[in-house]
């Protein structure tokens, strides 16, 4: 009987695929992060959007916009909060959330500032991040202080959500 040949594989032949398992975590794992942070400031966003609606309707009933969390009918600042959002504050119309508590250090102690925009219609749109205002916009009549516009953003761009790019 002749003796059986063992298969397997070599020693370089394992060592180029951990090279190469190495090289792909090591660009996956950043990427992953990214991704990880903006699903956090999503969750900002989507909190935002019932302060948000108040402040629409309080400025659809008053013709002014809101200058704080009172004014706009909702609770305090550090009472809405959440998982990764620390608190929201209606700032002169605009929403300014502030991400702490579980969120990432990337954006922990930092804050996203939502801004309301009129169109031709005037219907209130909402404006987050560095992204664009709308076309349609038009002045800010009865508008929210010019100060109060990203003046306190400090989410780092490559963490907003594509809504909120310009």
């Amino acid at each position: 009987m002749q003796g059986a040949q063992q298969g397997g594989f070599t020693l370089v032949e394992v060592m180029i695929v951990t090279a190469i398992i190495g090289v792909l975590a090591s660009i996956a794992v950043p990427f992953y992060r990214d991704y990880v942070v903006r699903t956090q400031v999503s969750e900002g966003l989507t909190m935002a959007a019932a302060s948000a609606d108040a402040v629409t309707q309080t400025f659809m009933e008053d013709g002014r916009w809101p200058t704080d969390n009172a004014a706009a009918g909702i609770a305090e600042p550090d009472d809405i909060d959440g998982l990764y959002v620390e608190s929201i504050a209606v700032v002169d119309g605009s929403l300014r959330v502030t991400f702490g508590r579980q969120a990432n250090a990337a954006i922990q102690g930092r804050t996203l500032e939502l801004d309301p925009e009129l169109d031709n219609a005037g219907d209130v749109t909402w404006n987050c991040g560095d992204a664009a205002p709308p076309a349609q916009q038009v002045a800010r009549a009865m508008s929210v202080a010019a100060d109060a516009t990203d003046s306190t953003q400090t989410i780092d761009a490559k963490y907003l959500p594509d809504a909120c790019r310009s």
